[in-house]
C-alpha cells in the first residue's frame, strides 16, 4: 500500500529527475558539438570570427547548413573577404551565441529594396513602377526570422510597401507622400508619413518573406523599403542610404539532424 506521504514523494522525485534531464540535455548537445573543433580549421573571415557550429572548409562546420565561404570581397571596404552563409547566399557579419553554443542569432546582409521612376510622367504615367525581394526559403535549415523587435520601413514620395509571408499573405504595409507641405510643428525627420514611414511589428517565419516597394503615377524619384533589426536601425532615412540592411536570424543546431558526414572526429580536438 503507498501510503500519501510516499505518493507525494514519489511524484516530487520524478519532477527532480525530470528537471534534471532538461537541464542536462541542452549541455549535453553543446558539450558534443564543442568537441567537434579541428586545429587547422579557419576562425575568421574580413571582419567576422567565424564561430563553430558554423564553419570554413570541409570538417570544420557541424553540418552542411552551417558551412561558410571566404568570398574575396568586390566593394571597397576595410576588409578584403566576406563571409556567405551557403545554404542562404547571405553575408554574415556576426555569429553569437544564447545560453549554450547550440542556440544562437546570425546577423546576415539583406538587400535594400529599391524601385524608380524617370523623370518624364508623360511616359506611361499610370503604371506603377515596383521593386520586389524574397528572401531565400529557410525551410529545412536550422535557421529562422523570429524577433520581437523588427522594423518594416519605406522611404520616398507618392508609394508604398508591402511585408509579405511566404504564401503571399499580407504581414505589414506602409505609405508615404510628400505633398502637400508638412505642416507646421512636425519634423521632416520624423517617419510619420511625410517622406519616409515606419512599423514594428513581432515576426516569425522559418520559410522566407518577401518585401514589395511600389511608386505610383504622381512620384518622379526613387522609393526604397527594407526590414530591419531594430538594434541596428537608427532611422529610415539613413537606412535607406546603406547598400545593404541587417537583419538577425534565429538558430537553433537541434533543428538539424545529423552532423556533416566530411567531419573528421578523429582530427577534432
Amino acid at each position: 500500500m503507498l501510503y500519501p506521504c510516499h505518493f507525494r514523494f514519489s511524484i516530487l522525485l520524478i519532477i527532480a529527475v525530470l528537471t534534471l534531464c532538461l537541464w542536462i540535455q541542452p549541455r549535453l548537445t553543446a558539450a558534443k558539438i564543442s568537441n567537434r573543433r579541428k586545429d587547422s580549421c579557419i576562425r575568421r573571415c574580413g571582419n567576422v570570427d567565424v564561430l563553430y557550429p558554423f564553419g570554413i572548409g570541409t570538417g570544420c562546420f557541424y553540418n552542411e547548413s552551417f558551412a561558410i565561404t571566404c568570398n574575396s570581397s568586390s566593394a571597397s571596404s576595410s576588409s578584403s573577404h566576406v563571409p556567405v552563409l551557403k545554404v542562404l547566399d547571405l553575408e554574415v557579419l556576426e555569429i553569437s551565441f544564447v545560453y549554450d553554443n547550440s542556440t544562437g542569432v546570425l546577423a546576415v546582409k539583406t538587400p535594400l529594396v529599391t524601385t524608380c521612376r524617370g523623370n518624364n510622367t508623360n511616359s506611361n504615367s499610370d503604371s506603377i513602377t515596383e521593386g520586389r525581394w524574397t528572401s531565400p526559403n529557410m525551410s529545412g535549415t536550422p535557421f529562422n526570422v523570429y524577433e520581437y523587435d523588427l522594423i518594416f520601413a519605406t522611404v520616398g514620395c507618392d508609394g508604398y510597401a508591402e511585408l509579405y509571408n511566404h504564401t503571399g499573405g499580407f504581414v505589414v504595409g506602409c505609405s508615404s507622400v510628400c505633398d502637400p507641405p508638412l505642416p507646421k510643428g512636425l519634423d521632416k525627420t520624423d517617419c510619420i508619413g511625410y517622406g519616409c514611414c515606419q512599423r514594428e511589428l513581432d515576426f516569425y517565419s522559418d520559410r522566407g518573406y518577401t518585401v514589395s516597394v511600389k511608386s505610383d503615377k504622381r512620384s518622379t524619384g526613387c522609393r526604397s523599403a527594407f526590414l530591419i533589426s531594430k538594434q541596428y536601425y537608427f532611422g529610415a532615412k539613413n537606412a535607406s542610404n546603406m547598400t545593404a540592411i541587417p537583419l538577425q536570424l534565429r538558430w537553433n543546431i537541434d533543428r538539424v539532424h545529423q552532423p556533416s558526414k566530411h567531419l573528421h572526429l578523429s582530427s577534432v580536438i
